[in-house]
């Protein structure tokens, strides 16, 4: 459960914006890693919030696979109610920022509410989850014994309900707003998650106003940091045509 405790305001330095931004970190992150995301959002007169998910700060397979085993209807239905739990507790219209395999949950989540007015992912939604668990492996946690990497991957994949996540995605998404401006940062040199894989998915949503920025030299998630005029001009465009001044 996400109480007002553990969720972080970060006002803005200037409000320009009546929607704040609820960053939704990535699976095994924390809050903290999203500082320099944060800055710049709130430099150009955005508030923010933050709040650290379930299977936050896990960084080795040991850590994060027993707490996936205990979930009944899997990760991502955890995450789309503690981000719902956010939602219920900070006021007015949100825009939800969101980074690689919990940007279903902002999704569903925006399929839901009217009080979520666009959605920006990084580095997800993505089809074909079995194959990005095996990418996971290989470049993240970089397991190079084969036979333990087909065990960990096949774990991972179970243990994520993927029946669960389908079952989702064609009874919940369908009900988002048609014209809902999602921006997906995809990049290039990801090897965990191609641009393929996103595109993939998105492709399945037709109601969504998608715009995509495509990052041509960055890794996973690393768009601010290598490409950052890039990447913080996209998003700005992208939010200027969306929110109101207050």
């Amino acid at each position: 459960m996400i109480t007002k405790e553990k969720i972080n305001y970060h006002p803005a330095y200037n409000k320009k914006h009546t929607s704040s931004i609820i960053l939704i970190h990535h699976l095994g992150g924390v809050p903290e890693q999203l500082k320099n995301h944060i800055d710049f959002l709130n430099q150009n007169g955005f508030a923010v919030y933050s709040y650290p998910t379930f299977l936050n700060g896990k960084s080795q397979w040991k850590d994060f696979l027993p707490l996936l085993k205990k979930t009944k209807a899997g990760v991502v239905k955890i995450w789309t109610e503690e981000l719902e739990e956010v939602l219920d507790q900070c006021p007015g219209n949100k825009i939800l920022f969101s980074f690689s395999f919990p940007s279903l949950a902002a999704l569903l989540a925006a399929s839901r509410r009217k009080d979520i007015k666009a959605v920006i992912c990084d580095s997800g939604p993505f089809s074909y989850l079995f194959l990005v668990t095996w990418r996971f492996f290989t470049y993240y946690q970089s397991i190079s014994n084969i036979f333990l990497k087909i065990y960990l991957t096949s774990q991972m994949y179970l243990t994520f309900k993927a029946a669960y996540i389908k079952k989702d995605i064609q009874k919940q998404l369908p009900n988002i707003p048609i014209n809902f401006p999602v921006l997906s940062i995809q990049s290039l040199k990801d090897q965990q998650v191609p641009p393929s894989y996103i595109n993939r998915f998105f492709s399945k949503i037709k109601k969504v106003r998608l715009t995509v920025c495509l990052l041509k030299h960055s890794a996973h998630l690393q768009g601010l940091k290598t490409e950052t005029n890039f990447y913080i001009k996209n998003i700005l465009n992208f939010l200027n045509k969306i929110s109101s001044p207050p």
